[in-house]
């Protein structure tokens, strides 16, 4: 029973770790290169930076009903949770075979 009961904090810590890391690297990922999209096109007069930076944001917006933000973060909770069911698969998997 001690044993499955110490268990219990390094599971939690693990989802923790998987929901975190999967919400942070799609958002840090994505959000960045927008950033770095709009920086260039507020910097430079290229069309085809500021044709890029707007598409992206027209694609967040898709998932953010309207709103590029919205979108990136709505992006970087589904993969959050799909990180979270991958995590807790393997864990599943794991307790499996002993």
């Amino acid at each position: 029973m001690q044993a499955r009961m110490s268990l219990l904090p390094n599971l939690l810590q693990s989802i923790f770790l998987a929901a975190l890391f999967g919400f942070l690297l799609p958002v840090l990922v994505l959000g960045g290169l927008w950033g770095a999209l709009e920086l260039v096109d507020w910097l430079s007069d290229w069309a085809i930076v500021h044709q890029i930076g707007g598409e992206m944001a027209q694609f967040l917006s898709v998932f953010g009903s309207g709103h590029a933000v919205r979108g990136l973060i709505v992006i970087g909770l589904a993969c959050s949770a799909v990180g979270v069911l991958l995590d807790s698969y393997t864990l599943y998997r794991q307790s499996l075979r002993g």
